[in-house]
């Protein structure tokens, strides 16, 4: 999950440049946006959205904005990582005046969601027209302690420090080049990390963390809580305890459905994204190069490798729509079969009864969606894997 919300967050920050126009006034974006922050730059463009680029800046700016809100409340409320909700696994300052509330993850979440939508929107009204826009990453920050000021730990290459890919110092001075294609690689982004947190909000988290805070502090009152050799921090053992005690009830329905309709704009974003991309024929400053391309990272993709990435696009589509079923341990050995017996994920989120984790991992709770039809064994990824030296989920990330 931090590996999902840190590409996510350098892909977000690279897409707000300068443009001619700006720079006749001799105003850098990047100045702007490193002087003002993101809602700052936000109030400077959002009434000049008559043309692409400034839409693309504007929707960029806006996803940028639910990371950053997420990492607020988080600020306010709790300084400790949480597993499965975007923007969780990030390192932020610890905050002594911080106040709990059992509420937090809710509120984070609708909030990200609003900022989310409306950059959903903007993208969905882009008229395809190319332009390009270019940044330095090092004038990106978030206002997490919300001062109004960049303070040390607020910048977006501090939030990068434990993935390798980006620990090259020669980032902070990389000049990064978006186009159209681009914009569907974002829009496929905003539709993910929004399809996450209608899967969290539709499990009800409060209700859970309240009664796990409570009774923490309880036992706190007796004595020191000891640390479990086997999960760790007894904080992993207060997350691990909330994960399934929200599970245990029935999923908000509206919820999953958005959510599965989210993943399925995900998908499409991203074909279009590779299709367009595929089609370019300038090599300057890439994010994400076509096999003739080079990113600015030095890294390239070869044909085999972006092949292979659509076929596992084409593997997942299949899944959300319920043309392949994803196989449970205890229903004979879909591995390496075809076809067999599995679970209708597109039903399950039509659909959902109670999410149950031992009902769940015994079988019982998903019988209802167990169908007869072709097996996703993930042959695709396994290829993909391969191709990419074994670091398949980094490839994921970025590619998206």
């Amino acid at each position: 999950m931090k590996n999902i919300i840190i590409r996510l967050a350098v892909a977000f920050c690279l897409i707000i440049s300068s443009s001619s126009a700006f720079a006749q006034k001799k105003i850098l974006v990047s100045q702007i946006l490193a002087k003002q922050g993101i809602s700052g730059t936000i109030d400077y463009f959002k009434n000049q959205t008559d043309q692409p680029k400034y839409q693309f800046v504007l929707g960029g700016l806006e996803a940028l904005s639910a990371i950053e809100f997420i990492l607020q409340v988080r600020y306010e409320n709790y300084s400790g990582q949480l597993p499965l909700v975007p923007g969780g696994r990030a390192q932020i300052e610890y905050n002594p005046d911080a106040v709990f509330d059992p509420a937090f993850i809710e509120t984070a979440l609708k909030g990200a969601l609003e900022r989310l939508e409306r950059a959903e929107n903007i993208f969905d009204e882009m008229s395809g027209e190319e332009f390009f826009i270019e940044l330095y990453v090092s004038d990106i920050w978030f206002d997490i302690n919300k001062n109004g000021k960049r303070d040390a730990a607020e910048g977006l290459l501090q939030q990068l420090g434990e993935l390798g890919a980006f620990q090259d110092s020669s980032l902070k001075s990389t000049l990064i080049r978006f186009d159209i294609a681009d914009a569907d690689w974002l829009a496929a982004y905003v539709h993910l990390l929004s399809g996450m947190a209608e899967m969290v909000l539709a499990v009800d988290p409060t209700p859970a963390i309240k009664t796990i805070s409570e009774g923490r502090a309880l036992m706190e009152e007796k004595g020191v809580l000891r640390r479990d050799p086997f999960l760790g921090e007894d904080a992993t053992i207060d997350s691990i305890t909330v994960l399934i005690k929200a599970l245990d009830g029935v999923p908000d329905k509206n919820r999953t459905r958005k959510a599965l309709a989210h993943f399925k704009s995900m998908i499409e974003h991203n074909q279009d994204f590779w299709r367009l991309v595929m089609l370019e024929t300038d090599d300057e400053a890439e994010w994400l190069p076509n096999p003739n391309q080079t990113s600015a990272f030095g890294v390239a993709v070869d044909l085999e490798t972006a092949n292979a990435w659509q076929t596992v696009l084409g593997e997942i589509s299949e899944v959300l729509n319920g043309e392949a079923l994803i196989p449970h341990w205890r229903i004979g050995d879909s591995r390496g079969e075809e076809f067999g017996v599995g679970i209708n994920f597109a039903k399950l989120m039509n659909d959902p009864s109670e999410f149950d984790v031992i009902l769940m991992l015994h079988g019982a709770a998903i019988a209802p969606y167990l169908e007869e039809g072709k097996i996703a064994d993930m042959r695709a990824w396994r290829d993909f894997s391969r191709l990419t030296g074994g670091q398949g989920l980094l490839f994921s990330l970025w590619f998206n």
